[in-house]
């Protein structure tokens, strides 16, 4: 109507958001007992979405999205197995502000009721190291404060499959989180 064209839509727009929702599913299914590589088929196909892309593109994609699902899924076939909780609501005050988010997964360590708190990231390019750390902090503070008792804290990548060593989570790393997300 007004002769303006909007810069075009990254085809890609969604994938991030599409692996996550794939991996809840798959998680869900293994628990049911579907052997791991039909359950990752199983959600690719029905549920992985990119509302932009032309159908060849989306079938590109969802092939090599199948393919690193797989590959981590078979990495950490445990861990899906142990997620208690997907996609947890956090929203928890900090001096004048709200902290909000989502936690990727809670894993229940089941021997010992420990619970671990994983972000998964598509790449490293997006999100550092530091950045996807201090979310981590962030939420183990939340869930801390309403009794979660967080023991452990993880970024999962799910380009190459690999969980990050342990962040740091101890009362000083908090401490220094809260005192960054106040702007101390």
């Amino acid at each position: 109507m007004w002769g303006y064209q909007p810069p075009a839509l990254p085809l890609e727009l969604g994938y991030g958001k599409s692996l996550h929702y794939c991996l809840h599913l798959i998680s869900e299914k293994l628990k049911k007992g579907i052997e791991l590589e039909q359950a990752v088929s199983k959600a690719v196909e029905e549920k992985f979405h990119l509302p932009f892309a032309d159908s060849g593109r989306k079938k590109k994609l969802q092939e090599i999205a199948k393919r690193k699902l797989l590959d981590f899924t078979k990495k950490n076939i445990e861990d899906l197995k142990s997620i208690e909780e997907t996609e947890s609501r956090l929203e928890f005050p900090m001096e004048s502000a709200i902290i909000s988010g989502r936690v990727d997964v809670i894993i229940k360590d089941k021997p010992n009721d420990k619970l671990e708190i994983r972000d998964y990231k598509t790449s490293e390019e997006v999100t550092t190291l530091e950045e996807s750390s201090f979310q981590l902090r962030l939420y183990t503070l939340g869930l801390r404060a309403i009794g979660k008792p967080i023991d452990r804290a993880t970024i999962a990548y799910l380009e190459d499959g690999r969980i990050s060593p342990p962040v740091d989570i101890n009362d000083k790393g908090l401490e220094e989180a809260k005192n960054l997300a106040k702007g101390s």
